[in-house]
Parts: C-alpha cells; sequence; structure tokens
C-alpha cells in the first residue's frame, strides 16, 4: 500500500454478484459495533493477521466468533446481513480479506502512529 493510500485511503473496490463494493477503512463512529464484533475472536484475530497456520487460524475464528464475521462484514461492506450470509464460501472470504486488507494496513500504518504520538504528549504533560 502506497503511504499516499495510507494518508488518503481510496478503498478496495470489489465486485460481488450484482454488488459494486467499496470497502474502506472503517470510521470512528463505527469502532463501537467494530470493537464488539472483533472482541470474541480478537486474539484469533490479531494471531491471523501475523501469520501461522491459515486452516487453523479460519476454523478458529469460524468457530468462536461466526457471528462477529458476519457483523463486521456488514459493518465493513455497508451490505445488509442477508445479502452477507448468502454470500458463497468463495466470495465471503474475497469480502472479509479486502475488510482485513484494507483496515489492518490503515490502523497500523496511520492510526497506531497517531495514537502513540497523542498518547506520548499527553504523558509528557502530566509529567511536566
Amino acid at each position: 500500500m502506497s503511504e499516499l493510500n495510507v494518508l488518503l485511503p481510496q478503498g478496495k473496490e470489489l465486485k460481488i454478484r450484482d454488488a459494486n463494493l467499496t470497502i474502506k477503512p472503517f470510521k470512528f463512529g463505527e469502532l463501537p459495533k467494530v470493537f464488539k464484533a472483533i472482541d470474541p475472536i480478537s486474539k484469533s484475530l490479531f494471531d491471523a493477521l501475523g501469520g501461522g497456520n491459515q486452516i487453523e487460524m479460519i476454523t478458529g475464528l469460524v468457530a468462536n466468533g461466526g457471528d462477529g464475521i458476519i457483523d463486521l462484514m456488514v459493518i465493513g461492506s455497508k451490505q445488509s446481513r442477508e445479502w452477507v450470509e448468502d454470500l458463497e464460501m468463495d466470495e465471503g472470504i474475497e469480502v472479509f480479506s479486502a475488510i482485513l486488507e484494507v483496515n489492518a494496513s490503515f490502523f497500523v500504518q496511520k492510526v497506531l502512529p497517531t495514537l502513540n504520538s497523542r498518547m506520548e504528549a499527553i504523558q509528557a504533560g502530566q509529567t511536566s
């Protein structure tokens, strides 16, 4: 992902069935729903983003948080729950992967550095 895409994320375009999707980083107001959706699977999800056994990762995510994955896909795709539930396996994997790809890159390259810098500034202000 280029630096420009991190600063001004354009999203990822997908054509799934009759829908043209643009997967973009989550907005601040979506974070409560996103964090609620990924809470049961957060360890497995972060392990998956770090590599490891893909089959174990997928079965663990689905077994421990299938509804959370669907909720995350509804938020990220801006489609209805019924639409997401009706996807074929390969389509669902494509949408879920795009959501992870777009949001993990943006979060790691833009959000975390900004958050860390703000927290350091707050801590520096408290110690002076």
